[in-house]
């Protein structure tokens, strides 16, 4: 492979969808798996844009995009005459030349013909399959080849293909697309097969066939033959005969082969599936695979397009750039959703819903998600968090699904194939994750961001995918921490409030401590930073004016003790934020914000901290029925294990994340990002497939200047806006937000996170920059915390957040200092008002305005 130019199918590279489209990939991916696919080469989408844009094009694109924006028709013509007018590039010629001879000569030689296909970005996704909209060309020999590849590309503007794309909602924009040129079948019988009935949304195969070629049967020119088939017992349920009766000829041993390969298919991809296939010389061969995008919604299922913040908001709370959203739940959608783990215990009809959507810079999970889940978790086990990821007028409903028995044999046979993995070993977890972090911090050490100054675009390039895979090591392990950090809490709950007849306060008091983490030992090393503070510098720290702060320690005291512990506390911990994603400098660029965390430990009583770090909590075995003390032990344990353990991982992530951030920063001043201007934030603006075009291709076209300029817009200006926790997504795109319902303009209801209860002057605190304003007592009112916030609980009284359940950052830190707290309380920055006198139940989960006059709050003068 040069460059990312081109693949060969059978070479056994991967092939990223964002290069080489879902149709592509796939065929790689099977052909990878072992599966028989006639081999052949994918031109990638860079490379097609390059040789086109090389040849001074770009004008004739932009004039289409004009067009196709004014509703004119018959642009594949003029696309295809403005395309054929260039030359064929000498270099493509001869490697591509080379490898199809080469592929040939391996298939016993002899002329050969091939078919040419597009891999369009976005064709045969999950939501939308663009079958037959763009164009296929047969039978074509390798002196043509070319000709064809302009022929598909310019099929981009045929009328049908603007049309489909129109309907999806997709605005013209300049061709996403990658080409398949694959050895074409001589082939004597051909077809598809579905992995569940479209017509009807029943689990039975359907198998359809035609003679010849199945070009013919794609595009609906001849009606196949047809059979209905049990997955299980592959029994024939219905056979319709074509109308000449010559596919019939095909046998039923075929069938069986099929059904074979369907079941195999499906288990290994873990969806519903649309197949092509073809038989040649008795070899049957895959030619595409697609999930299936027009299945009949079977009985009982409630169609859901309702989607919440609820457990996505524990992933990642805070508001998100298109970089951080498109490597967090694009690049690595999957593992974020557990997918190969649905996958590996046959759990396929969870796995193939798009769990996980980005709304306004939000991850939303999708309710049909959690719907189908309910039909393998029993009743008495429906753990409040999945009750939460439906809407209150729907709740009911969902949760009175009914639990299928049968489906618990099946994930007990199955559970071993999740071993694949050792971490999915509880006992192996923690020190395999621990391992894990050591190597990626080992990696992230073998290339300084000193480096990256002045870098050339292919070095961009290449540290781009190895930090990226460095990302992917960890958050693999990571859904294993997380998983059990959930499993073992969820467990531990429904035997001390099922079993043991203790209270919810209890449970959240045996949550408190939580063992040594990396989160605890950076509020250790700040404590003892201001506790040896003296008073000379004490003084200096009435100052409001943070950055004078800093410079005045850098030029007066830069030899002093508390300097010099100081500087040692940024390299250890620099890497931290107040907020996680990449737009918000790090400590290290930005160390007045370690000065506002001092600034608050300083108003702070910390000789009477309720902070500790031991364990206050300890059961009262004599309390507890002797059937299950053994049992809430064991779990208990693991639980604070794997919430200690989840702390230390998201710092592991943060460390790979600082140095993807300064990896951006850098590329800012490199040629094809000067006209980004002198805003170098705005690089967070594009998706990690737009930055990759870039950095292959060496130029930002002024489509993606404008879309980049106008998110980064957008983003600012809805800053502070708290997200709706549930939304419902219309058929033609829109969002409506569907408000969670609060009891009175007084009275909110959240999820009580921290036991205790505790009345305070109401401060709202929207990001580090208004750390000064709360002072001891007062009650914290935000969007979310994240660890950069911790210092922040020394202080309150009581916390009061948007997001989270009781295992996010904010609960686990309010329990552990003995802060009262309540989470999930819908959009509480908007309806109580700083200088409001609140209570805060952390037994009940009530938010409550006591005093409704609200007094002035000014920060404190500059000096």
């Amino acid at each position: 492979m040069i460059s990312r130019s081109w693949v060969r199918i059978s070479a056994g590279m991967r092939a990223n969808t964002a290069h080489f489209g879902e149709k592509g990939r796939r065929l790689v991916d099977l052909s990878q798996a072992g599966f028989p696919v006639p081999d052949g080469i994918l031109l990638s989408v860079e490379c097609l844009e390059q040789w086109f844009f090389s040849a001074a094009l770009a004008p004739l694109f932009a004039s289409l995009e004009e067009r196709e924006g004014r509703g004119e028709t018959g642009l594949e013509g003029v696309a295809l005459a403005g395309l054929a007018a260039i030359p064929v590039p000498v270099d493509w010629e001869q490697e591509v030349r080379g490898q199809l001879e080469e592929m040939m000569a391996g298939q016993g030689g002899g002329a050969g013909f091939f078919a040419v296909r597009s891999a369009a970005i976005g064709e045969d996704a999950g939501h939308s399959s663009f079958a037959g909209q763009y164009a296929t060309c047969l039978e074509i020999p390798l002196e043509k080849i070319w000709s064809a590849i302009l022929e598909v590309y310019a099929s981009w503007w045929a009328d049908r293909s603007v049309s489909y794309r129109h309907h999806q909602g997709i605005v013209p924009s300049r061709p996403r697309m990658s080409i398949i040129v694959q050895r074409q079948l001589q082939a004597d019988y051909a077809g598809v097969l579905f992995t569940r009935n479209p017509l009807d949304g029943s689990s039975t195969f359907m198998i359809e066939a035609v003679r010849g070629l199945g070009e013919a049967l794609v595009s609906g020119q001849v009606t196949p033959a047809r059979w209905q088939v049990d997955p299980v017992s592959h029994e024939i349920i219905r056979m319709d005969p074509d109308p000449s009766g010559a596919a019939m000829g095909m046998g039923e041993g075929w069938i069986g082969q099929l059904v074979a390969m369907g079941l195999k298919l499906q288990k290994k991809f873990g969806q519903d599936l649309d197949l092509e296939w073809g038989i040649e010389a008795e070899t049957l061969y895959l030619l595409q695979m697609r999930p299936i995008t027009t299945l009949a919604t079977p009985a009982g299922s409630m169609a859901l397009d309702i989607y919440s913040r609820a457990i996505v908001e524990d992933l990642w709370s805070d508001r998100m750039t298109p970089m951080t959203a498109s490597i967090i739940f694009t690049e690595f959608g999957d593992i974020y959703t557990f997918k190969k783990p649905l996958i590996a215990l046959g759990l396929h009809k969870i796995a193939q819903v798009p769990a996980i959507r980005v709304v306004n810079g939000f991850g939303y999970l999708h309710a049909e998600v959690l719907y189908q889940l309910l039909d393998v978790l029993p009743k008495n086990w429906r753990f409040s968090e999945v009750a939460k990821g439906f809407p209150p007028e729907l709740r009911s409903a969902a949760m009175a699904r009914s639990y299928r028995v049968a489906t618990l044999g099946p994930l007990l046979l199955r559970a071993p194939l999740l071993l694949s993995d050792p971490a999915a070993l509880p006992f192996l977890t923690i020190p395999l994750l621990r391992r894990q972090m050591r190597k990626v911090d080992r990696q992230l050490a073998l290339v300084s961001p000193v480096r990256y100054v002045g870098a050339e675009l292919s070095f961009f390039r290449q540290e781009l995918e190895r930090l990226l895979g460095l990302l992917e090591s960890l958050l693999v392990r990571n859904q294993w921490g997380y998983g059990y950090a959930a499993v073992f809490t969820w467990l531990l709950r429904h035997v001390a409030l099922g079993r043991a007849a203790q209270s919810e306060s209890w449970l959240l008091e045996q949550l408190a401590w939580i063992p040594n983490n990396i989160t605890q030992q950076m509020q250790h090393r700040l404590l003892a930073i201001v506790r040896a503070m003296p008073d000379e510098l004490q003084e200096l720290f009435k100052s409001a004016d943070r950055v004078a702060v800093w410079q005045t320690l850098q030029e007066r005291f830069a030899d002093h003790p508390f300097s010099q512990e100081l500087a040692q506390f940024l390299v250890d911990f620099g890497y931290r934020s107040a907020n996680r994603d990449f737009i918000h400098p790090r400590w290290q660029e930005k160390p007045e914000q370690v000065l506002d965390l001092i600034g608050v430990l300083l108003q702070s009583d910390l000789k009477a901290s309720r902070f500790a770090f031991q364990e206050t909590a300890r059961l009262n075995m004599a309390a507890l029925p002797w059937r299950s003390r053994w049992v809430m032990i064991y779990l208990l344990k693991q639980a604070r294990q794997f919430l200690a353990l989840r702390e230390d991982l998201r710092c592991g992530l943060d460390r790979v994340f600082h140095q993807l951030r300064q990896l951006l920063l850098a590329m800012v001043n490199a040629p094809p990002f000067e006209c980004l201007g002198a805003d170098k934030d705005q690089i967070f603006f594009m998706e990690l497939s737009e930055l990759r075009r870039v950095l292959q291709g060496g130029t930002i076209d002024q489509e993606l200047f404008s879309l980049v300029r106008e998110r980064a817009r957008l983003f600012r200006q809805e800053a502070g806006n708290a997200p709706p926790q549930y939304i419902k997504i219309t058929a033609k795109g829109e969002v409506l937000d569907l408000e969670r319902p609060v009891l009175d303009d007084h009275h909110f209801l959240g999820t009580a996170a921290a036991s205790g209860l505790a009345e305070g002057r109401a401060v709202v605190v929207r990001d580090a920059s208004e750390f000064y304003k709360l002072k001891p007592g007062d009650i914290l009112i935000a969007h979310n915390t994240d660890p950069g916030w911790t210092s922040l609980f020394l202080s309150a009284a009581g916390v009061v957040v948007e997001m989270g359940g009781i295992l996010n950052h904010c609960a686990i830190i309010a329990r552990e200092y003995g802060v009262p707290a309540v989470v999930g309380v819908s959009k509480v920055t908007q309806r109580i008002r700083d200088g409001q006198w609140v209570r805060v139940n952390g037994e009940s989960g009530v938010v409550e305005v006591l005093e409704d006059s609200p007094t002035s709050t000014t920060p404190p003068p500059l000096s």
